[in-house]
């Protein structure tokens, strides 16, 4: 914590758990730091403007559906920025790693690619393929494998939803509403496929690969991979599915996410009788502004909307407000684009990754905080009165294609 400060916010701060139900610490003999450490670790490295960093392992001994949920919960009810969720690797000579540990917990394990870690090679006149995998635990007598599936949906939710703070207008206003921001994407989980036809498309997607691309054995998988190389080596995609997943989600179902955490906002205030048109008002305009911030992040774009609230004000109380004592005295225009800074950065990262789903996907894991990338209100246009008429759409200015 001292070094992230002294380091001004370009340093994170990571506490690993791998969960926090006692009988699966107790099976892997481990003690973790109490969540109100963790909390106050929380709260000093987001003082220096860092973020706070997490891991958690999914299919420990011990573990279930319901242990898996309660951690998850745990770490984002104390505020944990960013949240690693792993699956369990079998490493060699390791206890977890035996015959007795095995049998004991009924450990049923498949064999995976190992990301980027395959290709095909000639050194001294030999043609040869080189594949490197893993073996993981994907189920075991708490946890049987259909709820394993469901808890790696619920870690893409979080994924998605969660991490880097990509809705945290959404989180500030739970805040408001005293509802646990968990709650608030347990909810959202619970309907993923019912609210849209290309969110029911991306889960049943990450699913298949969950599913589909493990293997009994490492002699299986070298063969399987083997034959199918070039097709592994053509793709523009990960042969991990949670980053496949994240990056189908950021850069092309902006939209679709938006509409149904937005509509899950104005349900809930429904249902506690305090939605009116003006919170239906303030709630479509932070959609739109929180739409604006990261849509089509790879080109330099400009956007103009109409607002009745002022935004940058309630920014800069983390969203966490009565939107009605930011109401201003009349609508005002703003600007939502990138700093120099931000489009030198985005450029870099291209120029690096380049721009097809592995590349995008590597951007958005190599980024410091992936809000640094967010367009943020432009300074003149941040400094409104507070005080309804209809909020237009935005208005689209292409500046430059990178």
């Amino acid at each position: 914590i001292a070094v992230a400060e002294m380091m001004g916010g370009s340093l994170n701060v990571a506490a690993s758990l791998q969960s926090t139900d006692e009988n699966v610490l107790k099976f892997i003999k481990r003690d973790n730091i109490s969540l109100e450490a963790l909390d106050s670790m929380r709260q000093e490295t987001g003082e220096s403007g860092g973020e706070t960093i997490t891991e958690l392992i999914l299919g420990l001994p011990g573990d279930s559906e319901q242990a898996h949920t309660k951690t998850l919960k745990d770490v984002i009810d104390v505020d944990m920025g960013v949240i690693r969720m792993y699956q369990l690797i079998l490493l060699p000579q390791t206890e977890l790693n035996t015959p007795l540990t095995r049998n004991t917990y009924e450990m049923k394990t498949k064999h995976r690619l190992m990301p980027r870690s395959f290709g095909k090679y000639e050194i001294l006149g030999k043609k040869f393929c080189a594949i490197e995998s893993e073996e993981i635990c994907i189920e075991n007598k708490t946890l049987p494998f259909n709820d394993y599936v469901k808890c790696r949906e619920l870690d893409m939710t979080v994924e998605i939803a969660h991490n880097g703070g990509v809705f945290d207008e959404l989180k500030g206003f739970c805040k408001w509403m005293e509802t646990s921001w968990f709650d608030f994407l347990m909810m959202f989980y619970k309907d993923r496929r019912s609210h849209s036809e290309k969110i029911t498309k991306l889960y049943d997607t990450f699913k298949e690969q969950t599913t589909d691309d493990i293997y009994d054995t490492r002699e299986e998988l070298d063969i399987v991979i083997e034959k199918n190389i070039d097709k592994f080596l053509g793709s523009d995609g990960s042969s991990n599915e949670m980053a496949n997943a994240k990056v189908f989600a950021f850069f092309e179902l902006q939209d679709e996410i938006h509409k149904a955490l937005f509509k899950q906002a104005k349900k809930l205030l429904k249902n506690r009788g305090l939605l009116d048109s003006e919170f239906v008002l303030y709630l479509n305009e932070l959609e739109e502004y929180c739409r604006l911030k990261k849509v089509d992040l790879t080109n330099n774009l400009e956007f103009k909307m109409i607002c009745n609230f002022d935004i940058a004000a309630i920014k800069a109380e983390d969203y966490a407000i009565n939107p009605r004592s930011f109401k201003l005295s009349q609508p005002r225009e703003i600007t939502i684009c990138h700093s120099e800074d931000q489009k030198n950065m985005i450029k870099g990262y291209i120029n690096l990754y380049g721009t097809t789903l592995d590349g995008l996907g590597r951007i958005l894991m190599r980024v410091n905080q992936i809000q640094r990338l967010f367009r943020q209100i432009k300074g003149e246009d941040s400094r409104l009165q507070h005080t309804a008429i209809k909020v237009f759409k935005a208005e689209k200015i292409p500046i430059y294609q990178v």
